[in-house]
Protein backbone atom coordinates (compact mmCIF):
# COMPACT_ATOMS: atom_id res chain seq x y z
CA UNK A 1 0.00 0.00 0.00
CA UNK A 2 2.74 2.78 0.60
CA UNK A 3 4.12 1.51 -2.85
CA UNK A 4 1.22 2.89 -4.41
CA UNK A 5 1.15 6.00 -2.45
CA UNK A 6 4.70 6.78 -3.72
CA UNK A 7 4.04 5.56 -7.22
CA UNK A 8 1.77 8.41 -7.46
CA UNK A 9 3.43 10.82 -6.14
CA UNK A 10 6.54 10.11 -8.49
CA UNK A 11 4.35 10.37 -11.64
CA UNK A 12 2.46 13.57 -10.03
CA UNK A 13 6.01 14.94 -9.85
CA UNK A 14 6.89 13.79 -13.58
CA UNK A 15 3.33 15.07 -14.99
CA UNK A 16 4.42 18.80 -12.72
CA UNK A 17 8.00 18.60 -14.17
CA UNK A 18 6.84 17.93 -18.05
CA UNK A 19 4.54 20.81 -16.85
CA UNK A 20 6.98 23.38 -16.17
CA UNK A 21 9.19 22.38 -19.13
CA UNK A 22 6.08 23.14 -21.42
CA UNK A 23 5.43 26.26 -19.98
CA UNK A 24 9.24 27.38 -20.05
CA UNK A 25 9.42 26.44 -23.78
CA UNK A 26 6.40 28.04 -24.99
CA UNK A 27 7.74 31.27 -22.51
CA UNK A 28 10.99 31.03 -24.64
CA UNK A 29 9.08 31.20 -28.11
CA UNK A 30 6.89 34.00 -27.00
CA UNK A 31 9.83 35.91 -26.08
CA UNK A 32 11.60 35.17 -29.48
CA UNK A 33 8.74 36.28 -31.53
CA UNK A 34 7.92 38.88 -29.49
CA UNK A 35 11.60 39.99 -30.34
CA UNK A 36 11.38 39.81 -34.00
CA UNK A 37 7.82 41.83 -34.14
CA UNK A 38 9.51 44.44 -31.91
CA UNK A 39 12.53 44.74 -34.71
CA UNK A 40 10.17 44.84 -37.49
CA UNK A 41 7.66 47.19 -35.70
CA UNK A 42 10.84 49.65 -35.32
CA UNK A 43 11.97 49.06 -38.90
CA UNK A 44 8.72 50.14 -39.94
CA UNK A 45 7.95 52.75 -37.96
CA UNK A 46 7.05 56.68 -39.54
CA UNK A 47 8.26 59.79 -38.05
CA UNK A 48 6.34 62.64 -39.71
CA UNK A 49 8.46 66.33 -38.77
CA UNK A 50 6.58 68.78 -39.46
CA UNK A 51 8.64 72.04 -38.08
CA UNK A 52 7.63 75.82 -38.66
CA UNK A 53 10.14 76.14 -41.06
CA UNK A 54 9.84 73.65 -42.80
CA UNK A 55 7.24 74.21 -45.82
CA UNK A 56 6.62 70.40 -46.92
CA UNK A 57 6.01 67.45 -45.21
CA UNK A 58 9.37 65.58 -44.14
CA UNK A 59 8.77 61.47 -43.70
CA UNK A 60 11.80 59.17 -42.02
CA UNK A 61 11.06 55.47 -42.17
CA UNK A 62 14.44 53.41 -41.05
CA UNK A 63 17.24 53.99 -43.47
CA UNK A 64 14.23 55.37 -45.84
CA UNK A 65 13.68 59.45 -46.07
CA UNK A 66 11.31 60.90 -48.91
CA UNK A 67 12.58 63.55 -51.42
CA UNK A 68 11.68 66.65 -49.63
CA UNK A 69 14.22 65.60 -46.68
CA UNK A 70 17.23 65.00 -48.84
CA UNK A 71 16.17 68.74 -50.16
CA UNK A 72 16.60 70.14 -46.80
CA UNK A 73 19.56 68.87 -45.75
CA UNK A 74 21.03 69.61 -49.40
CA UNK A 75 19.81 73.07 -49.07
CA UNK A 76 21.03 73.48 -45.28
CA UNK A 77 24.39 71.93 -46.18
CA UNK A 78 25.22 74.06 -49.02
CA UNK A 79 23.60 77.35 -47.34
CA UNK A 80 27.14 75.89 -44.18
CA UNK A 81 30.07 75.31 -47.11
CA UNK A 82 28.66 78.13 -49.83
CA UNK A 83 27.44 81.00 -48.34
CA UNK A 84 30.41 82.26 -45.75
CA UNK A 85 31.89 85.62 -45.21
CA UNK A 86 35.18 85.92 -43.26
CA UNK A 87 33.78 86.12 -39.94
CA UNK A 88 30.95 83.32 -40.12
CA UNK A 89 33.38 80.74 -42.33
CA UNK A 90 34.19 79.03 -38.36
CA UNK A 91 31.12 78.35 -37.31
CA UNK A 92 29.93 77.46 -39.96
CA UNK A 93 32.52 74.74 -41.17
CA UNK A 94 32.17 73.49 -37.64
CA UNK A 95 28.18 73.15 -37.96
CA UNK A 96 28.52 71.13 -41.40
CA UNK A 97 31.51 69.34 -39.97
CA UNK A 98 28.50 67.20 -38.24
CA UNK A 99 27.08 65.80 -41.22
CA UNK A 100 29.78 64.29 -42.66
CA UNK A 101 30.18 60.66 -42.76
CA UNK A 102 33.06 59.55 -40.78
CA UNK A 103 34.89 58.25 -43.65
CA UNK A 104 34.43 61.45 -45.33
CA UNK A 105 35.42 63.47 -41.93
CA UNK A 106 39.08 63.99 -42.37
CA UNK A 107 39.26 64.83 -46.52
CA UNK A 108 36.60 67.32 -45.45
CA UNK A 109 37.75 68.63 -42.36
CA UNK A 110 41.43 69.35 -44.48
CA UNK A 111 39.30 71.06 -47.45
CA UNK A 112 37.60 73.61 -44.78
CA UNK A 113 41.01 73.87 -43.19
CA UNK A 114 42.89 75.33 -46.28
CA UNK A 115 40.06 77.21 -47.05
CA UNK A 116 39.55 78.86 -44.07
CA UNK A 117 43.36 80.24 -44.57
CA UNK A 118 42.36 81.88 -47.89
CA UNK A 119 39.51 82.88 -46.87
CA UNK A 120 40.88 85.13 -44.01
CA UNK A 121 43.65 85.75 -45.94
CA UNK A 122 41.80 87.17 -49.27
CA UNK A 123 38.98 88.51 -47.27
CA UNK A 124 36.65 86.00 -49.29
CA UNK A 125 32.50 86.30 -49.37
CA UNK A 126 30.61 83.49 -51.32
CA UNK A 127 26.81 83.36 -52.15
CA UNK A 128 25.14 80.38 -53.76
CA UNK A 129 21.66 80.52 -54.84
CA UNK A 130 20.52 76.40 -55.61
CA UNK A 131 18.21 76.38 -58.80
CA UNK A 132 17.60 72.82 -59.79
CA UNK A 133 18.50 69.80 -57.24
CA UNK A 134 18.21 66.32 -58.67
CA UNK A 135 18.54 63.48 -56.51
CA UNK A 136 20.12 59.98 -58.00
CA UNK A 137 18.45 57.68 -55.30
CA UNK A 138 19.82 54.52 -56.61
CA UNK A 139 23.23 55.93 -56.75
CA UNK A 140 22.93 57.98 -53.76
CA UNK A 141 24.06 61.19 -54.96
CA UNK A 142 22.76 64.33 -56.04
CA UNK A 143 23.47 67.19 -58.21
CA UNK A 144 22.64 71.31 -57.54
CA UNK A 145 22.73 73.36 -60.65
CA UNK A 146 22.64 77.14 -59.23
CA UNK A 147 24.19 80.52 -59.35
CA UNK A 148 27.27 81.30 -57.26
CA UNK A 149 28.69 85.02 -56.88
CA UNK A 150 32.05 85.46 -55.29
CA UNK A 151 33.49 88.69 -53.87
CA UNK A 152 36.82 89.42 -51.97
CA UNK A 153 36.94 92.81 -50.24
CA UNK A 154 33.36 93.53 -51.55
CA UNK A 155 34.16 93.49 -54.58
CA UNK A 156 32.60 90.94 -57.29
CA UNK A 157 35.37 88.37 -58.40
CA UNK A 158 33.59 85.86 -59.68
CA UNK A 159 29.78 85.04 -61.28
CA UNK A 160 28.87 81.90 -62.99
CA UNK A 161 26.37 78.77 -62.61
CA UNK A 162 27.61 76.38 -61.04
CA UNK A 163 26.98 72.48 -60.77
CA UNK A 164 27.90 70.54 -57.38
CA UNK A 165 27.85 66.75 -57.12
CA UNK A 166 26.62 65.44 -52.98
CA UNK A 167 27.26 62.41 -52.20
CA UNK A 168 25.26 61.19 -49.11
CA UNK A 169 24.41 58.36 -47.39
CA UNK A 170 20.96 57.91 -44.81
CA UNK A 171 21.60 56.06 -41.34
CA UNK A 172 18.44 55.52 -39.29
CA UNK A 173 16.77 58.35 -40.55
CA UNK A 174 20.17 60.94 -40.25
CA UNK A 175 21.78 62.44 -43.75
CA UNK A 176 25.15 61.83 -43.95
CA UNK A 177 28.07 63.69 -46.63
CA UNK A 178 29.99 61.03 -48.29
CA UNK A 179 31.80 63.61 -50.80
CA UNK A 180 31.29 67.11 -52.59
CA UNK A 181 32.81 68.09 -55.61
CA UNK A 182 32.45 70.76 -58.09
CA UNK A 183 31.58 69.38 -61.56
CA UNK A 184 33.16 71.43 -64.80
CA UNK A 185 31.17 73.33 -66.74
CA UNK A 186 31.22 71.61 -70.48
Amino acid sequence: MHLNIYQNRVSNLWAENRLLKFVVVVMGLSSVVSIFMSIHAINRQKVVILPPVVDKRIVISGNDVNDDYIKLFVRYTLGLLLNYSPTSFNDQADDCLKFASPEFYQQLHKKLATLKEIVKKLNISNIFYPDRIKIYRNEQRIEVLGIQRQYAQHSLVDEGTKTYEIKYEIIQGRFFLKGIREIPSK
